[in-house]
């Protein structure tokens, strides 16, 4: 078995409907169609790490950095608003209502 790549949507290789991006295992034997792509295991392995999004650790660890800093309701802050608060250049200013905006948002 190896790994293939859907390249675009299509219907008909092993009677079933293929989505674009979509990755199969597909034996070589078969002889998969030109809408496939075979993927050696770095390139897997590489698209596997761009899909999974930043960890509860990886959260954990910017909110402790947040409060170390004095950051008061860090905890209503995603990810993405923690990085964006932890910036060298922010003013407090921003960063209240950064705060304020996700306060509102629970």
């Amino acid at each position: 078995m190896a790994k293939y790549k859907v390249l675009r949507d299509c219907y008909g290789f092993q009677n079933r409907y293929w989505e674009k991006g979509e990755i199969a295992e597909i034996d070589p034997k078969d002889n998969p169609s030109q809408h496939f792509e075979r993927m050696d295991k770095k390139i897997v392995e590489e698209e596997t790490k761009e899909v999974i999004a930043p960890s509860e650790i990886q959260r954990e660890e910017l909110l402790v950095e947040a409060k170390g800093k004095g950051i008061k309701d860090a905890d209503v802050l995603n990810s993405d608003e923690l990085l964006e608060v932890l910036a060298d250049d922010i003013t407090k200013k921003k960063i209240a209502e950064i705060v304020e905006k996700a306060k509102k948002r629970k």
